[in-house]
């Protein structure tokens, strides 16, 4: 039987129900007790000890209120020694007392992972507390934020890199606010007839009741027919502000104060919209709990809310401390029932899809998984190859620059008597630079100018008429080609292309264009960098669990290439299978992407054959032809030709390999395709008969300085220093 992993949530309180509190709540309570032991240590505690130890959780009061002092280094020695007799996996600290001393702690007692998990965007934070994250966050394994919003905090404040930080929204029992929803509600004493405007928050400053109380004073100009219930702890000095303010602006009537309350769905099924008009966020439990109910939720624009509340959509977005702009919200839902009623549908849905409790748990025992067993290589592998990239990448800046402006490329210019074949595929929005498949379009039309004012632009058809008839190639001569047949080849390429005579080719294949469906690797791609999941368990395909945290990309563009490569080895059924698995498991819906229309259409094909640019076969379905059977190759390659020259008119007679590399084709391959009627193929890398020409392909690594910014001298040097 496999050994369960020991974590140990360490909290700074945990008394009253907050954030932080219903989150290590309900992982501890939901987490798959047959593969973890989960313990509970807080600094202070409360109620909230005694409910989970008599639900079964090991759990305890540290009771220290000075982290920093002789009872913190005494109560410090026996959390150390706990974690070393018990031999604790997984540290997972909340709170900046919690974080700080015990991190240090777990960290000092050789804890495997040690996790800072983030819950706010550090309101409460003072100097010293930002030095010693500045300091601690380096060690920690990772840092789990409940936004993105937290997360840019976290990068901006504490100097961390974005790859050490990850995103685990909180999540609902949806099922518990809908069957509230299909209940009578709660008896509030509200007078018949009267909506309910209601929030959910502990009376607490940062929480804003009171521009929500001065909001209601403009409200009640143009409508009385309301009650406010405000629900959630209210033993504060705060409280008795917003009590004062009600007075003065005399709207006692309308403000009811439940306090704390068990009842939430039965309560919220009472409500007709939600308001948080907090000043700064994290991400609001309270916003998914209205969503879930079927409510239309009122916001304010700060911190995580943007990615929970869709303004427009599921409710209305306003600036903090805006009560005129609430106001305005708030007499929208009063005076259009049916629009609250869209929007509470739209945010139900929302949370169904995205926020469900068991979506949260689910994230965070995978990740803990993941940590508990692949702590080294995520850390150390990661920080290498990044400084690695970096570092030559500024050195092959420093080189490139000496060799253009040293006048020394013009001689390399004139010697090379061969064309130069290059090799692009998507020319868009780079969305992960180290897959090295995309090209900006600014750039690539910079490239484009570059190319035809010290090359001859080479098209396919001079080619092979060179090739073929043994005359000399013009010289510096450049053939341009691309692979895939990306709809951005006709609206970013073909454009620039067009306007500057310069020709073209383009290897497609045929089957994402006749029936809609991605290839493999762009269906892939578009997951890993969709999702707002981060783990990716396929392990039932043979393959491995991975992390995706699309902050890292050196990290997810390796995920990318290592299932791709498996996928390489199966056949169109198989990954057919394995995509549907991927989909599935990361939330998303495939349809979805087959309606955003990747690939070209035959009518932007014909158009664009009538301005330039010529076409070649890349085969059906993109597959690694030399691991086909001789009869799966022949059809590959027998049938998109035909099926190019049928949809075209014109006729077809090169191919481009899938892939491209020395390991995708071979002798039979090559002899399959001569069998098939084609004059030559293109790799990249050359065959040993003449019959396969090489290609470089072109990423942003030889075109673009560290800014991203079109680098000539890097370009040309990239061109002119490697080998045909």
């Amino acid at each position: 039987m496999e050994k369960k992993i020991k974590i140990l949530f360490l909290t700074s309180l945990f008394g009253k129900m907050g954030g932080a509190e219903k989150n290590i709540y309900d992982i501890v309570l939901n987490i798959d007790r047959a593969r973890f032991t989960p313990y509970v240590f807080c600094l202070k505690g409360g109620e909230l000890v005694d409910d989970i130890r008599r639900k079964g959780i090991d759990s305890r009061i540290i009771d220290l209120d000075k982290i920093i002092s002789l009872e913190g280094v005494r109560k410090g020695a026996g959390l150390y020694k706990f974690l070393k007799s018990e031999k604790i996996d997984i540290v997972v600290t909340y709170h900046h007392d919690a974080d700080i001393w015990g991190g240090a702690i777990a960290m000092l007692a050789g804890v495997p992972a040690v996790v800072s998990s983030r819950r706010d965007l550090g309101y409460q934070l003072e100097k010293k507390h930002v030095w010693a994250y500045r300091a601690l966050n380096r060690f920690y394994t990772r840092i789990i934020s409940v936004s993105d919003a937290v997360k840019r905090e976290i990068m901006r404040r504490e100097w961390t890199p974005g790859g050490k930080i990850i995103t685990v929204y909180n999540g609902v029992e949806i099922e518990r606010y809908r069957q509230g929803a299909k209940g009578q509600g709660a008896s509030l004493g509200i007078g018949r007839g009267k909506k309910v405007i209601g929030m959910l928050a502990s009376l607490r400053p940062v929480k804003g009741h009171i521009h929500l109380v001065r909001a209601v004073a403009e409200v009640v100009r143009r409508n009385k027919d309301f009650q406010i219930v405000m629900v959630g702890y209210k033993d504060t000095d705060y409280y008795r502000e917003v009590k004062e303010e009600i007075e003065r602006l005399g709207l006692e009537d309308y403000f009811i104060f439940l306090g704390d309350r068990k009842d939430v769905p039965e309560t919220l099924s009472s409500f007709d919209m939600m308001v948080l008009p907090s000043l700064s966020e994290g991400f609001s439990n309270a916003a998914l709990e209205g969503m879930a109910a079927g409510k239309p939720v009122i916001a304010t624009d700060c911190g995580g809310n943007p990615e929970a509340v869709i303004d427009n959509e599921t409710g209305f977005l306003v600036p903090p401390a805006d009560s005129h702009g609430l106001a305005g919200a708030i007499l929208r839902l009063l005076d259009d029932a049916e629009l609250g009623r869209r929007m509470g549908q739209s945010g139900e849905r929302r949370v169904s899809r995205n926020f469900t409790l068991r979506n949260m748990i689910e994230t965070n025992e995978d990740l803990f998984v993941y940590l508990a067993r692949d702590k080294k290589r995520m850390n150390a592998g990661e920080a290498f190859q990044f400084g690695k990239t970096r570092l030559k990448k500024a050195a092959k800046l420093s080189l490139s620059g000496l060799f253009y402006y040293s006048g020394a490329y013009s001689v390399v210019k004139k010697k090379d008597p061969l064309p130069l074949v290059l090799a692009y595929h998507s020319i868009n929005k780079v969305r992960l630079k180290p897959l090295e498949i995309e090209q900006e379009a600014g750039n690539f039309e910079k490239q484009v100018l570059f190319l035809k004012k010290n090359f001859y632009m080479l098209s396919l058809s001079e080619f092979l008429g060179c090739m073929n008839g043994g005359r000399a190639y013009p010289r510096n001569s450049v053939l341009m080609t691309f692979d895939d047949g990306y709809r951005d080849n006709y609206t970013n390429a073909f454009p620039v292309l067009k306007a500057n005579g310069v020709p073209a080719a383009i290897f497609i294949s045929t089957a994402p264009i006749e029936t809609g469906e991605p290839l493999f690797f762009d269906a892939l791609r578009y997951a890993v960098m969709s999702t707002s999941r981060h783990i990716l368990d396929l392990t039932c395909f043979g393959l491995k669990k991975y992390l995706l945290e699309k902050s890292d990309e050196v990290s997810v563009a390796w995920v990318i290439r290592e299932i791709t490569q498996a996928s390489k080895g199966m056949d169109n059924s198989r990954k057919s299978e394995l995509t549907g698995f991927i989909y599935g498991r990361l939330g998303l819906d495939y349809e979805e992407l087959k309606r955003k229309r990747l690939y070209l259409s035959w009518d932007e094909i014909s158009e664009m054959a009538g301005g330039g640019i010529e076409f070649g076969s890349h085969t059906v379905t993109h597959p690694r032809l030399s691991a086909l059977d001789p009869e799966v190759c022949s059809s590959e390659l027998v049938n998109s030709k035909r099926i190019i020259e049928e949809r075209t008119g014109r006729p077809v007679k090169t191919l481009a390999y899938p892939f491209g590399g020395k390991l995708e084709f071979n002798e039979s391959v090559e002899k399959a395709a001569r069998e098939a009627g084609y004059e030559c193929a293109f790799s990249l890398c050359r065959g040993s008969n003449g019959f396969t020409m090489g290609r470089k392909m072109v990423d942003s690594s030889m075109t673009t300085r560290l800014n991203g910014e079109f680098s000539a001298p890097l370009f040309f040097t990239s061109l002119s220093l490697r080998g045909r």
